[in-house]
């Protein structure tokens, strides 16, 4: 972020557990209030990066002027083959360079003829990714959310990582009376927290905190939830 500062370069971040510092900006002070050709890189491979992605390679078509480079080790790891293939292939159709097996590992002063005024050094083999605007997009961690509610001032056991600590019913294991779901719920898979598994978890830790035990299931874990 110091780097990005030096070189006046904007960060975005969407659905991401990195913050900058400061007030941010909105982004149509920065992604459609030029006339030249910008070079966003954006940093992630998950649903979050995908769908970023693909809705500025919707509005490049309708006649934007942007480069759009995704820089992450793969595409969408948590889903098979075909849907990764499937999602790579509409990427590359709308334009949008894929830069695989990479992480981006910090921002330099370009070193090149393209017009941009800063690059993006790739971790493995310090190549440069020419950049206007950065749009973090890296998934997100329950730490960042969890840490204003002072959760150890109510004894409720918590970590950064993992979000609040529950057992296969979504209540707390330190705090009988407090129930967790979606992200910030450690029982949830990791790999898998997305909208679908939000949305089951709530209603069964409703459920688990309104209704007798005998009632409700033994495990409102579940490895697959249906989506589309």
């Amino acid at each position: 972020e110091g780097s990005a500062k030096e070189l006046d370069v904007p960060i975005l971040t969407y659905r991401s557990f990195f913050r900058p510092d400061g007030e941010g900006l909105l982004s149509d002070q920065v992604l459609w209030n030029s006339t030249k050709n910008q070079k966003v890189v954006i940093l992630g491979g998950g649903p979050s990066a995908c769908e970023m992605a693909h809705t500025l390679g919707k509005l490049n078509n309708q006649g934007r002027l942007l480069e759009i480079t995704m820089i992450a080790p793969t595409i969408l790891p948590q889903e098979d083959v075909a849907a990764r293939s499937f999602c790579r292939t509409v990427l590359q159709n709308l334009g949008i360079q894929l830069v695989l097996g990479q992480n981006a590992a910090r921002l330099t002063t370009a070193t090149d003829n393209n017009n941009a005024k800063a690059a993006v050094v790739l971790e493995d083999n310090s190549s440069q990714v020419p950049v206007d605007l950065v749009i973090c997009a890296t998934g997100r961690a329950p730490g960042a959310n969890l840490e204003e509610l002072q959760l150890d001032q109510a004894g409720v056991e918590w970590s950064y990582k993992d979000g609040i600590m529950v057992n296969s019913r979504l209540q707390s294991i330190s705090t009988k009376h407090v129930f967790a779901a979606g992200d910030c719920a450690s029982a949830v898979p990791k790999n898998d927290r997305r909208a679908a598994h939000a949305g089951w978890t709530g209603y069964h830790s409703v459920q688990s905190a309104l209704f007798p035990r005998i009632l409700t299931p033994r495990d409102c874990i579940h490895p697959v939830v249906p989506r589309v």
